[in-house]
């Protein structure tokens, strides 16, 4: 086993004789650096690898980024990255170029990090929308799609989107590899991006040069949350904001308002309207399914943490451009994702095709309150269908019966049943309860829920008490359906007799 000497120099990036490793010339295009040949690098293992451990039990070097304006504008001879090949771009559209970011190095007298700055147009194109569309999500938008209360006073010029890209969740293994994974999970990129009123953006990516930059990169996270009320992200309410958090106290800096102010998480919304439409709803397949935005080449996640150790080793720039271009596309989609989902639920008629998204957002305009909107989309789907066994059809049938049910229409909602009885049976015992307890209780038709309970069980034969155990409910429902009928009858011959 290695001393802890020899260890400690290989995170800070010096050989253990001291001297450190060797860069790769130049003119090396290859983005990642290779093994040592005597210590072969494996492949950095997955997000679904570490979650399944989890749940089973470097120095400064030379930095090439030259000086930048403070605010540069976009197109004004700025470099670029990586470019992007159009081999696989479906069709003939072309692919969404990342939008040039400059970058500079910033020392301050708590340390230093890259930072990287560019303000861009409302009529920047990305995909099918400009950002200026941004502009289109105000506080009844907001609380539509995300469901929270506290959006009411979402303004976009106040918001602050951002994405992260970092290290990874550390491993659970017994055996630790210090150079490919070790330590907690750290924020090596933090993008973000503000609206100005007039529709155009502003962007900013801070980028650790290695984890002695953490403090400086965090700190000007911080002065980027000045002014802004409310943080919009893609699955940060359940990640980024709390890896930023954390790092905030590990760092002793004051974290608790990431975790406390209103937050839009558009992976939430996005999943709901998309995931019976969709094989993946990740960000990349949902910008190409419905944001006209069509990567070429992007870096998978799991190689960012390899290319960014090999940056912090080396000081070669190249190896995260393409990490750098990946986060400034998803930037960009966070501005017009939410004016997409905002437009869906607002007029998902003529926005959404596919049958399930379509009952995905009536379910989501009932839960939200716009009830109206939400029924009228429901029978639409359920009263023009051809085949009620249809699982789209059936399942609204089911929201609808239940909106009906909540709403004191029960008439209505009996027919909602019977119509899926008949094409259900016993498989589905919802609607016979449901409809069981409103012609008793609701409508007091107590015979009609006895010959529907009769019914029931003698569709279900003496099988059905073996292998639904409802069905015994179902019988001790019976017998007090029964009784109660008799009492009823009782007293009606009774007052037929005074009245003689």
């Amino acid at each position: 086993m290695a001393s802890l000497r020899d260890r400690l120099k290989r995170q800070l990036g010096t050989s253990v004789s001291g001297s450190p490793p060797a860069e790769t010339p130049p003119d090396d295009p290859s983005p990642v650096e290779a093994a040592p040949a005597s210590r072969p690098i494996p492949p950095p293992p997955s997000v679904k690898d570490r979650l399944r451990r989890l749940h089973r039990g470097s120095g400064h070097r030379r930095w090439n980024f030259g000086p930048a304006p403070e605010t540069p504008r976009a197109g004004e001879g700025l470099h670029h990255g990586y470019g992007n090949p159009r081999a696989s771009v479906p069709g003939d559209r072309e692919p969404t170029a990342a939008a040039p970011v400059p970058r500079r190095v910033v020392e301050t007298d708590y340390g230093g990090y890259i930072h990287g700055r560019v303000e861009l147009p409302p009529d920047h194109g990305h995909g099918d929308l400009t950002l200026a569309s941004a502009l289109q999500v105000d506080g009844a938008g907001a609380v539509l799609v995300g469901g929270d209360s506290n959006l009411v006073d979402f303004d976009p010029t106040r918001a602050l989107y951002f994405d992260l890209e970092t290290t990874g969740l550390p491993g659970g293994g017994a055996k630790i590899d210090f150079d490919q994974d070790a330590g907690p999970t750290l924020a090596i990129l933090i993008g973000a991006v503000r609206v100005r009123p007039d529709g155009g953006a502003i962007v900013d990516q801070i980028l650790m040069r290695d984890a002695r930059d953490e403090y400086a990169a965090l700190h000007a996270f911080e002065q980027l949350l000045d002014g802004i009320d409310t943080l919009v992200s893609f699955n940060g309410k359940s990640f980024d904001r709390h890896v930023l958090a954390d790092r905030f106290a590990m760092q002793r800096l004051d974290g608790e308002r990431l975790r406390e102010m209103p937050h839009l998480d558009l992976i939430h919304p996005a999943r709901r309207l998309y995931r019976r439409a969709m094989d993946s709803c990740t960000l990349k397949a949902i910008e190409e399914a419905h944001l006209g935005v069509f990567r070429s080449e992007d870096i998978p996640g799991s190689e960012v943490p390899r290319r960014w150790r090999s940056f912090a080793r080396s000081g070669d720039d190249r190896r995260v451009e393409a990490v750098l271009d990946h986060n400034t596309i998803d930037l960009l989609t966070l501005l017009t994702l939410s004016a997409h989902l905002v437009r869906c639920v607002r007029a998902p008629g003529a926005r959404l095709l596919h049958p399930s998204s379509l009952a995905a957002a009536g379910k989501l305009l009932l839960e939200r309150g716009d009830e109206d909107r939400g029924e009228a989309l429901l029978r639409r789907l359920s009263e023009g269908a051809a085949d009620d066994a249809e699982p789209v059809v059936y399942g609204c049938l089911h929201l609808l019966a239940e909106h009906l049910r909540r709403t004191e229409r029960y008439d209505e909602a009996v027919s909602l049943w019977r119509r899926m009885r008949r094409v259900a049976g016993l498989s589905d015992l919802r609607p016979w309860t449901a409809e069981a307890i409103a012609l008793e209780h609701r409508l007091d038709r107590v015979p009609d829920a006895v010959a529907l309970v009769e019914r029931l069980l003698e569709d279900a034969g003496d099988a059905g008490k073996l292998w639904h155990a409802e069905i015994r409910e179902f019988e001790h429902r019976l017998a007090r359906l029964r009784k109660k009928s008799a009492r009823g009858s009782a007293g009606e011959g009774a007052l037929a007799a005074e009245g003689a």
